[in-house]
């Protein structure tokens, strides 16, 4: 009797515990309904086990999968555990279905070029620009919006002739106590910029005529169309009230491991000396003389256009928008954006997006880096850059508008007039791998050029079947998955919101 009831006790202990599992965890299984394009998409929530049935995938055919962590905070830098598993079903189908491997369509974005632009892998250049950007978001906690429109007033236009000499403070922050200065010289005024040059330095007249043209019908047009709200000389970017813009050009190294300083913006610039004793009170540039002179100068010009984009966002989230965040994520992808719109971007070689001769560039490790989260690495660029193309592209000017003019954050303003991020950025996870401009039926999943390779897969198939992965939030892993003639079903299980994309290319 005692052995009956405690079998009963246990197996109602048992039942209990799978009820409380149930909870936790629900299964749920999704059949695949391809897009015309080939994609299908889902979010799964926290607690399901996600399981998708891919039908069957024929010999030779492979399905793309994207999976990524919904976590939608840009000072996440989570890392979640998960497993993938994929169960071919042999028993199902003795009739195993066989296409030729190379009706796969992926096969053609192989090829790496190693044509390499300076800027595009340059480590000295993407941390000056990580500590510029720091250094916004202590200015805005810590001076009021108030303050600093008031303080414009009070400025008095400052207008410069040929042969004028200035003297520049070159601080590395805003708090430097004393920094050192150099003199320069105006030796060149055009439309919309005066160049100063360091007293120190030489740069040829050539230079100088090509850098002024650039600037004032390119680079200022461009920028000024795509990233600021209102005229720039009667708005509030105008610091100094002079109608013109100051690039000064002054020797801030040369060439290191790292790379090369090519310039930046100070945003402490744009205040009152009177506030911080660092400022040169005025819109303005810093240019390596050195880089000038011993790269070709349109390396020069395309850090002046991605330069630019950060003043016109700086001083668009401060006096305008009133937004004491200065979300580094999408500011350094609409700078990239800048370089791209003037005509400067390389796309083939960008070591941003994958480093042909190392592994640091976005495609080589796309789980281990967060599109949100800013961790100062130069796939946190890649990434950026690519989703910043990715949003112009799909949605043109619009959008950049609605974002800097904003008050909210950029997940809030992409939400409210264009759409739920979240199906936005599954989008954009698939488009790193199927995007082709001369393809029409790809639609949403493009960018403005082609892509020539791919960012890293792992392959599973009938001999590996099932894999365990690391991934950071807004993370991205991909497989591949080959098929076997049989049907075919995918098992994933992560602890966390959670968006799979899957891509099946058409067979010919």
């Amino acid at each position: 009797m005692y052995k009956k009831f405690l079998s009963i006790a246990l197996l109602l202990i048992l039942l209990i515990g799978l009820v409380g599992c149930s909870k936790d965890k629900v299964t749920s299984k999704d059949s695949i309904d391809y897009n015309s394009s080939g994609v299908y998409k889902k979010i799964f929530s926290k607690n399901e086990i996600k399981e998708v049935d891919l039908g069957t995938l024929a010999v030779g055919e492979s399905a793309i999968v994207a999976i990524s962590p919904l976590d939608f905070d840009p000072e996440s830098n989570s890392t979640f555990w998960g497993s993938i598993e994929v169960d071919f079903d042999f028993e199902s189908n003795s009739n195993i279905v066989s296409i030729p491997a190379e009706n796969i369509q992926q096969s053609s974005k192989k090829e790496l070029s190693e044509k390499k632009s300076r800027h595009n892998d340059n480590l000295e250049q993407e941390q000056k620009d990580f500590s510029m950007r720091q250094i916004e978001n202590k200015l805005l906690k810590n001076y009021s919006i108030s303050k600093l429109s008031n303080n414009q007033l009070s400025i008095q236009s400052l207008s410069y002739q040929l042969g004028d000499e200035k003297e520049f403070k070159l601080a590395d922050t805003y708090n430097q106590q004393n920094p050192p200065t150099v003199t320069a010289t105006v030796e060149k005024i055009s439309d919309y910029a005066y160049i100063f040059v360091d007293e120190n330095v030489s740069i040829s007249s050539d230079k100088l005529d090509s850098f002024a043209e650039e600037f004032d019908n390119q680079i200022f047009p461009t920028d000024t169309k795509y990233f600021s709200t209102h005229d720039y000389f009667e708005g509030e970017y105008d610091i100094d009230s002079n109608q013109k813009v100051i690039i000064l050009m002054t020797d801030l190294g040369g060439e290191s491991s790292n790379g090369t300083l090519m310039g930046y913006f100070a945003p402490w610039d744009v205040y009152s000396s009177s506030e911080i004793p660092a400022s040169n009170v005025a819109d303005m540039f810093y240019i390596n003389s050195w880089a000038v002179n011993h790269y070709e100068l349109e390396e020069s010009i395309s850090t002046l256009a991605h330069e630019f984009q950060h003043l016109l966002f700086f001083i668009e989230k401060n006096f305008y928008a009133k937004r004491r965040l200065t979300d580094t994520w999408i500011n350094e992808g609409f700078s990239g954006l800048a370089e791209y719109l003037n005509g400067y971007y390389s796309y083939s070689g960008d070591g941003r997006i994958i480093d042909v001769e190392g592994d640091s560039g976005y495609f080589y490790y796309p789980q281990g880096e967060s599109l949100l989260y800013w961790n100062d690495r130069l796939s946190d660029y890649g990434a950026s850059n690519l989703f910043a193309y990715y949003l112009y592209e799909r949605f043109n000017e619009g959008m950049i508008k609605d974002i800097i003019s904003s008050s909210k954050a950029p997940i809030e303003v992409i939400s409210d007039n264009y759409g739920d991020f979240s199906d936005i950025f599954l989008d954009w996870m698939i488009t790193n791998y199927i995007t082709d401009d001369d393809n029409t039926s790809f639609n949403r999943y493009n960018y403005p050029f082609e892509l020539k390779y791919t960012p890293a897969r792992a392959v599973l198939n009938q001999d590996f079947t099932s894999d365990i992965f690391s991934i950071k939030s807004t993370g991205v892993k991909y497989y591949r998955i080959d098929g076997s003639g049989v049907d075919t079903t995918l098992t994933i299980d992560l602890d966390e919101r959670t968006g799979i994309v899957i891509y099946k290319a058409a067979n010919n």
